[in-house]
């Protein structure tokens, strides 16, 4: 009775540590690579244009910004620009 304890904590033990040490290992990863998806410049840029385009289908208060005097085409090549600068998927 005693042994078979000792063995289930034992291999519970061995199963802790792994799990902490893939844990570890991923947060290394993500830090050092600073991605999650590894997405390509094109398919950055693709999301981004079909997030334009739901906003400019959807986004109701495009007359109310234009009279501010912001330009949306402008914002949009500005941000684009930005992404295409980008080296991974969190900047």
């Amino acid at each position: 009775m005693r042994s078979s304890r000792k063995k289930l904590l034992f291999v519970f033990g061995i199963l802790v540590v792994c799990i902490g040490a893939c844990l570890l290992f991923l947060q290394y990863q993500n830090e050092k690579t600073q991605t999650i998806l590894n997405l390509t410049t094109e398919q950055k840029l693709s999301d981004f244009d079909t997030l334009c385009t739901i906003l400019d289908a959807s986004y109701p208060f495009w007359k109310d910004i234009e009279q501010i005097g912001i330009d949306k085409e402008a914002v949009y090549h500005t941000y684009r620009t930005d992404i295409e600068n980008t080296d991974t998927d969190i900047e």
